[in-house]
């Protein structure tokens, strides 16, 4: 006869609480991201945050009936796209709220099986099509090994039906794209412009000022949509969470405020953004 299971009722802890390591997860990934942006490792991230950016402003080229002459990208000095005609407001707001809308719907995606792999396979075609535009071995080399991963990925989640490991990148990319308006401008002395900038110039401090906050609601707006989908089994609020969950949120809360006080104190700089000139000699140098 076999002896019966004792099941215990553990309260949640740091380790099986979901949403404290979801919580966890966004508020270091919002501290790596400020504090590596210039560093190569977030370089594969960062160049697919600037490509799908100019992918969605040559879009708005056009659909506005610009001219399309190119875009530039690199991991140092920002991306661009070239163009003529059209409409230059349409082009800057359907970069920036293209960018933001697709790194939200990977952060909602990020806790499902399916809307992972679909939001991984909709990644590795942008990685083939900045394959196909990149120009330099770098950006060529770089985002093969990106493909070459996300693939090895891919295959593992399906092999085993689980997203243990993926679910952790396409979250990262997803915070990396939602908040790409301010981590774009916490460098904005450069050679190409950032929207912040482009916005400032076009409207002014309203509307920067505008989106900025628009930005930050949207990002917590899709923090509490994933909070509620962790533990939708009960209401959720600030007294019913575990301790440790109410910890992740203050420290999230923290870091996103670290990182929207950081952009615009960043934004002064681009204020007095030195403009470029062509100097006339035998080095065609920009400073």
């Amino acid at each position: 006869m076999e002896r019966p299971t004792i099941m215990l009722a553990l309260p949640p802890t740091c380790c099986n609480d979901d949403q404290t390591v979801w919580f966890a997860l966004v508020g270091v990934y919002i501290v790596l991201l400020l504090k590596l942006w210039h560093a190569p490792v977030i370089y594969p991230f960062k160049l697919l945050a600037y490509f799908t950016h100019e992918l969605l402003r040559c879009i708005g080229v056009v659909l506005s009936c610009g001219k399309l002459e190119g875009m530039a990208i690199h991991p140092e000095e920002g991306s661009e796209t070239h163009f003529e005609l059209g409409s230059p407001g349409f082009v800057l707001w359907l970069g920036y709220l293209g960018t933001m809308g697709w790194g939200l719907v990977q952060m909602c995606a990020s806790l499902h099986y399916f809307p992972t792999v679909v939001c991984t396979s909709v990644t590795l075609g942008l990685l083939v099509c900045f394959f196909l535009c990149a120009d330099t071995r770098y950006l060529r080399l770089v985002t093969a090994l990106s493909f070459t991963v996300l693939v090895a990925l891919l295959a593992y989640a399906l092999s085993t039906h689980s997203t243990d490991m993926l679910r952790f990148v396409v979250l990262l990319s997803g915070v990396n794209h939602a908040l790409f308006f301010f981590l774009d401008a916490a460098d904005d002395l450069r050679v190409h412009p950032s929207d912040s900038y482009q916005m400032l110039t076009l409207y002014g401090s309203t509307a920067l000022v505008v989106a900025g906050l628009l930005q930050a609601a949207l990002f917590i707006a899709a923090v509490a949509w994933n909070l509620v989908a962790l533990d939708s089994a009960m209401p959720v609020s600030l007294d019913t969470m575990a301790t440790s969950t109410q910890v992740a949120c203050v420290c999230f809360l923290i870091a996103l405020t670290v990182a929207v006080s950081h952009s615009l104190y960043r934004q002064q700089c681009a204020l007095r953004r030195p403009e470029l000139v062509v100097l006339e000699d035998d080095d065609d140098k920009l400073v």
